[in-house]
Formats: structure tokens, sequence, C-alpha cells
């Protein structure tokens, strides 16, 4: 993770077995820094989740929404230990080793997919927030899948301008960089 060259973080993926991956992160600044959100998140496909349900903990099992809503954009906001979505090709579980705060957010309004977020304080918390030089976030979260998965290390992508570069006019509130 980089913004403004300044972030850094350590991550790890190994297959723990055919079908479970532990994902590991740490993430930490050199400098104080505000913040609106910080988080790890995982995204999986709409097409695979509507008309099943998901559940957290021991709780009971809920439908996703079969239409995307504004009101129920967060599906669930809150400190667990595990996540269960169930797929047309079977459950996804999402486990932590420590009581971790978590949302599961419908993100139709941008793509087709939700979201499993992973957050470094409540999402109820709202504006931004400085997060300190010496903090660290910290996740660690065994993912078993439905079906045996590979492990792929990605590179690394450089974004470079060329002929197709859109200018951002900096006077609209987007700051460069």
């Amino acid at each position: 993770v980089v913004a403004d060259g300044k972030y850094f973080s350590d991550v790890m993926a190994a297959k723990r077995d055919a079908r479970t991956i532990r994902f590991q992160c740490s993430l930490s600044s050199d400098h104080d820094v505000e913040l609106n959100s910080l988080h790890v998140a995982f995204m999986v496909s709409t097409d695979i989740l509507i008309g099943k349900s998901w559940s957290v903990d021991d709780q009971p099992f809920r439908p996703y929404p079969l239409e995307f809503a504004r009101k129920t954009k967060h599906q669930f906001d809150g400190i667990i230990q595990k996540m269960t979505l169930e797929t047309t090709l079977g459950p996804i579980v999402f486990s932590f080793p420590e009581p971790t705060y978590v949302l599961l957010q419908d993100n139709r309004n941008w793509g087709d997919n939700f979201e499993v977020r992973v957050n470094y304080r409540p999402t109820v918390q709202k504006g931004s927030f400085d997060w300190r030089k010496e903090d660290r976030f910290d996740v660690a979260v065994d993912m078993v899948l439905p079906v045996e998965t590979a492990l792929n290390k990605s590179e690394p992508v450089t974004i470079e301008e060329g002929a197709d570069w859109v200018k951002v006019d900096l006077r609209t509130g987007v700051r460069k960089g």
C-alpha cells in the first residue's frame, strides 16, 4: 500500500491447505496523517451471492438483498471472529484469530460485488481521524474457499502518463497525488 509514497505494508498470503488461505498484513506510516478510512477489503461477485445468505459468528443466516438500496448498503457492521458467505459455489468463511471490526457492504451502487471490509476502527465513527506514525494496523484472516484455489503472486503495476491520460483540474477539490 502506497499513498504519497509514505505508507508501508508487510503483506503475506500462504496456503494452509487446498481451500484455505491465510492472509496477513501490517500497515504503518512514517509520518502522522489524517485519514477518512483505513481498511483491507475482499470483494465477492454478486453473481454468486444473490439467492443465498450470510452469517456472523453463531448468529442466524440473513439473505442478501435482491436489489441495491442505500438504506441497506451496510449489511453488517460490528466486531466478530467469523463471517460466512453462502455462495452458489459453496460457503466462503472468514475466520479472525481475535475480535475484529468487519463491515459487509453491498457495493452495487458502484460495481457488481459485495465487500468484506476489515476496518481499522468502527465504521460508525464518521469523519476523519489522525493515524499516528507509531500506529499499526495488523490484519490476519483465514479464508476457507468453496473450491480448491491456486495462490498466485501478483506483480507491481506501474501507471505512466500517456496520450489517453486525463488531466485533473485541481480546482475541483481533487488533490494531486
